[in-house]
């Protein structure tokens, strides 16, 4: 594991890419409702009205009618438009609100991953060093039955000492497999950064 895991790695992560987009699109969303609030008006279609003043532009339905679909006055339904952008932000305000959930889901998921692969480093060490001893305390043993200065009893418990020290050492080697993919899916995919993930990229 390296020394270094910057955060935009998770970024990658499947949970974060979908909530992400969903805050984009929320975001994107309040800026449509904000402009439903504004006359969108072709002004070509006012040819012939130059007489009328503003006042009645925004009053005589008649000439909305005239107008057709090339003048679109939504200020006139600016109680929808209101609700549709409180609606707009409300939606906005709860993807937001989920992505940082998921962020801090993503964060808290890497943390105890990387504290259990340095856990698991530690204890590798030391089971290594467990093994070395039984090894060298089994080959002692031997020495001295050949010697005839200790029974076969000693030599097999020097055995099974050796026997259960490799198979600790091998369960935690199993267990650090197993947290090096947790922590890969974490990290949403290993430890170096891909070009489309870098946050130049994204810019």
């Amino acid at each position: 594991m390296p020394g270094d895991l910057p955060l935009n790695l998770v970024g990658r992560r499947p949970d974060l890419v979908s909530a992400r987009l969903r805050a984009e699109s929320a975001s994107a969303r309040i800026g449509i409702a904000r402009a439903a609030f504004y006359p969108d008006i072709n002004l070509a279609a006012l040819v012939g009205f130059q007489a009328i003043g503003l006042a009645n532009l925004f009053q005589d339905s008649s000439l909305i009618a005239n107008a057709g679909p090339a003048l679109r006055l939504p200020i006139f339904d600016g109680g929808a438009a209101r609700a549709g952008y409180r609606a707009a932000r409300a939606d906005y305000d709860e993807a937001v609100s989920l992505y940082n959930a998921a962020l801090i889901t993503a964060i808290r998921q890497v943390a105890d991953a990387a504290a259990s692969k340095a856990s698991l480093t530690d204890q590798i060490a030391a089971a290594q060093n467990a093994v070395n001893a039984a090894q060298r305390q089994l080959a002692a043993t031997r020495q001295r039955h050949a010697a005839g200065l200790d029974d076969l009893r000693r030599t097999l418990a020097a055995e099974r000492a050796l026997i259960g020290a490799r198979a600790a050492l091998s369960a935690l080697n199993t267990r650090n497999q197993q947290a090096d993919i947790a922590l890969s899916v974490a990290l949403g995919g290993g430890f170096a950064e891909t070009p489309e993930y870098k946050p130049e990229a994204n810019r």
